[in-house]
């Protein structure tokens, strides 16, 4: 590893607005549900008023949601649908795992469909809409047709437009990953009808939707990133991280009762090797090629959320799960992706590492980086 301190040296890369329109939306006709920054250009434009139960209404969003919107005891969403008119795109949508909403007889090329049911407030229903919808019924109650797929892993970066914040449905797996984009997690919990609910759902449906008295939907909002980090090998490629690394790399190492040891080793460049370091760093080895030493544990689940300080943004390490949820703090997952010594490389584990870590040529990692709830 070259120059490395606390934190790595990184090289940092402006995207251009002229690389990031090189993507265009794929062709077909979709509909997308819209975010605060609006629709993209040239797309149709409806919205939908749900009348959602009178009585102890629970309907509930994310804290710092980016939907277009009214949402209090009843929710109004707006939606962005691509005009089977506007014929600019020739791409498929990528393989992935991800929703997105059907408009029209079918859904594009590799999705398979399915729809959401919602048994809106029986007394007094002031449901309403306008302009152009996805394909379903918003009459008295409200139905929504998707378009879901799973027909690749969601870590595997998919190229989509990057100019403009967008929002995609969880399938089967957490939030896709988009070339990039930044990602966030948000949530919509209905408080449908409570008196002989009808909720149902058919097919191929986002995460969180049921036959259960009350519909839920898991969004993933998507914002383009203002810059990129990238590691650099001296003889190599550039390499990407997946995701914008905020002020430090910070390399973290956990100590205490309950833990497991395990350590992971990278081979770094041969040739003029300049590896250096400096000040106060965790267990392993820093020569010519670096050996880091982790603690890790599972002996309880990542959806518990445990109490760590909330006072300033930290990482932590996935292990075998998802990002550990913690009280207090927003999280998201980066992952760092390291071009290692191209001959006779000698990158190894052993015991118990961080997930993405392993024997082969090149290492990766998985972090979760959380920050405080309320703070941007």
């Amino acid at each position: 590893m070259k120059n490395l301190e606390i934190s790595f040296a990184l090289f940092f890369v402006i995207f251009t607005a002229k690389s990031a329109a090189l993507v265009e939306w794929p062709f077909g006709t979709y509909t997308l549900v819209k975010p605060n920054a609006g629709c993209p250009s040239g797309w149709l434009e409806g919205w939908r008023y749900q009348d959602n139960e009178d009585h102890n209404n629970k309907n509930k969003m994310s804290y710092g949601h980016h939907f277009y919107g009214s949402f209090g005891r009843n929710l109004k969403f707006y939606y962005c649908t691509r005009d089977s008119n506007e014929f600019s795109g020739r791409r498929y949508w990528p393989s992935g795992n991800y929703c997105i909403l059907k408009q029209g007889a079918s859904c594009p090329t590799g999705f398979q469909t399915g729809s959401v049911y919602w048994d809106d407030e029986d007394r007094n229903n002031k449901n309403s809409y306008g302009g152009v919808l996805p394909s379903g019924e918003f009459g008295r109650n409200t139905r929504i047709d998707y378009c879901c797929r799973e027909d690749g892993p969601y870590n595997n970066a998919v190229q989509l437009p990057t100019t403009q914040p967008f929002y995609l449905l969880r399938f089967t797996s957490p939030c896709q990953m988009v070339q990039g984009m930044n990602f966030e997690n948000e949530s919509v919990e209905f408080d449908d009808e409570d008196n002989n609910n009808k909720n149902s759902v058919s097919g191929k449906y986002p995460l969180g939707a049921s036959n259960g008295r009350n519909q839920r939907l898991r969004y993933c909002y998507y914002s383009p990133l203002g810059s990129k980090y990238v590691f650099k090998d001296r003889r190599a490629t550039v390499l990407q991280l997946s995701r914008i690394i905020h002020e430090k790399f910070h390399i973290l190492t956990l100590v205490g009762a309950g833990f497991l040891t395990g350590s992971v080793y990278w081979d770094d460049e041969d040739g003029n090797n300049e590896n250096s370091y400096d000040g106060v760093l965790p267990s392993g080895d820093f020569g010519r090629n670096t050996r880091i030493d982790y603690c890790c544990r599972e002996d309880g689940r990542y959806d518990t959320k445990v109490q760590l300080p909330t006072s300033q943004p930290f990482y932590l390490l996935r292990y075998t799960s998802y990002c550990q949820m913690v009280e207090g703090m927003y999280f998201r997952e980066e992952k760092v992706e390291f071009d290692d010594e191209d001959l006779n490389n000698k990158n190894s584990i052993s015991g118990e590492v961080p997930k993405g870590a392993n024997r082969g040529r090149n290492q990766q990692l998985f972090y979760c980086y959380y920050w405080q709830l309320g703070s941007k």
